[in-house]
């Protein structure tokens, strides 16, 4: 009975990891003519202040670990960041940001 329960336990966060995982992305979408990166962060939700700092600069280590196969660094400037959507799921907070591709500095290798 206890191997059972456990085994659930395990396949629950599994399924809950893999959810999760898709929630930290970085996408490059066209609209209306100009290039955006699309960032979603997932973060656990502690208070609503805290929970909006730490997100723009989760989406910024996001956005630069995306673009790392391309360069050794990258400048952006928080500022840029705008917030798309902001959903919340029982103790989770995801996040939608959006940076134009012009404002992402690339310094070459």
């Amino acid at each position: 009975m206890k191997l059972r329960k456990l085994k659930t336990t395990i396949i629950f966060s599994l399924l809950l990891s893999s959810t999760i995982a898709l929630a930290n992305s970085v996408n490059l979408r066209n609209l209306s003519g100009e290039e955006y990166y699309f960032i979603q962060i997932k973060i656990d939700k502690v208070n609503n202040a805290r929970d909006n700092r730490i997100a723009s600069i989760r989406a910024k280590s996001q956005l630069a670990k995306y673009l790392k196969k391309q360069s050794e660094s990258i400048v952006v400037d928080l500022k840029h960041f705008s917030l798309v959507e902001k959903v919340y799921y029982q103790d989770e907070v995801i996040f939608t940001f959006k940076i134009k591709k012009d404002d992402v500095h690339i310094l070459s290798k």
